[in-house]
């Protein structure tokens, strides 16, 4: 989350998060950042507006995996690489896409400065620097953090893709995303 007086962004995990703060930590007017994963509620500045990122649920879970299975402490703690098993326990842990909006505190009762949500899909620079822009600051450049590490294409069933369309159904409608992975 990093405020300024103008807007708060949340960084909702799986969606170009770390870019964005890199990117807006840099921008002056900073009132507060913290470059880590944690609930925003309005009480952080009540009448602010609030800008997100989402992304298409099936993207999210797919990078969502890639990051698990090369991350030590997935490992450790029993992660056995699977695709199935993290989409399922993603699901059932409240890390669907739905609930990470859900914790935003605004998905269903927007704050009183307002909520934009931007899919990453449409390009991240260019719908910041244009809300930038709205609200009288400068534009931004954002260097992808594009990581070395092997992505491995996700193996979707039959059972997942209902899974996620079960979880994520609302953001699926919301977003105009597709129904199943392309």
């Amino acid at each position: 989350m990093i405020a300024f007086a103008a807007f708060t962004w949340v960084h909702i995990p799986k969606c170009a998060g770390n870019s964005i703060s890199h990117a807006l930590s840099g921008l002056p007017g900073v009132r507060r950042a913290i470059l880590a994963h944690v609930p925003w509620t309005a009480a952080e500045q009540p009448n602010a507006p609030v800008l997100a990122f989402v992304r298409s649920p099936w993207d999210y879970y797919s990078s969502l995996y890639n990051h698990l299975r090369l991350e030590p402490l997935f490992a450790s703690r029993g992660f056995n690489g699977d695709f199935a098993t993290a989409v399922k326990a993603a699901i059932a842990q409240h890390a669907s896409m739905s609930q990470q909006l859900e914790f935003l505190a605004g998905w269903n009762a927007p704050p009183a400065g307002g909520l934009t949500l931007l899919r990453v899909e449409d390009g991240v620079e260019r719908q910041l620097n244009r809300y930038l822009f709205e609200h009288d600051m400068p534009p931004i450049s954002i260097t992808a953090r594009l990581n070395a590490r092997p992505h491995n294409p996700p193996q979707w069933t039959h059972e997942l893709i209902s899974a996620v369309q079960a979880a994520d159904g609302d953001v699926l409608d919301a977003f105009d995303y597709p129904l199943e992975p392309t």
